[in-house]
Formats: C-alpha cells, structure tokens, sequence
C-alpha cells in the first residue's frame, strides 16, 4: 500500500512487519499484535509484500505465497511460504486489519 487514509475513530488499523532470517528456508513467520481492545470480534485482515528477498542464481524460479492465518481479536500470524527450488531471506509485508461487521 503505498497510501491510505482512514480516520481514528474508524476501527481500521495498518502496519508493516519485516521478517527476515540468519539462515535461508522455505517457510518464515511474524506473529503481529494488534492494538489492545481494538477489535471486539475477529478482523478481517488483508497484506501485500512490498519487498522479497531469494536466492536468485539465474536457474531458479521465485516461488511464494503469503498466508494469513489464526486470525483473532487480538494478533494473527503472517506465513511466507515457498516451494521447490526457491529459498526466502526476508520479506517486508504491509497489512490491514478492518472491522467485521
């Protein structure tokens, strides 16, 4: 996201999480905590990599996904998963949470 505007009173909050790893893997994770009593039901909670960084080497291709997972009132937790011959060294993820109604 490169700008959103949202007032104070709107329920809505953002951040942005860097993960990154002394030792290169497959899988990498971030639980992110959210305001406290921001949220009294689970949010729904959207994120986009705004930087990656693999292993390149010309012969492999990049591979991932970014999952959301155990959501809940208070933090969920950001996974980056690759496959095959991809390999992560960090990533920086920006993400939403929103109000369910």
């Amino acid at each position: 996201m490169s700008w959103i505007a949202f007032t104070d009173d709107s329920g809505i909050c953002n951040g942005e999480v860097r993960i990154s790893s002394e030792i290169a893997s497959q899988v990498a994770t971030s639980i992110v905590d959210l305001p406290p009593r921001k949220f009294q039901k689970q949010p729904q909670v959207f994120a986009a990599f705004k930087s990656i960084d693999l292993s390149r080497d010309g012969r492999r291709n990049a591979r991932i996904k970014l999952v959301i997972d155990y959501i809940d009132p208070t933090r969920f937790e950001l996974v980056i998963c690759a496959w095959a011959d991809s390999v992560i060294h960090g990533a920086v993820v920006q993400w939403i949470a929103i109000p369910s109604e």
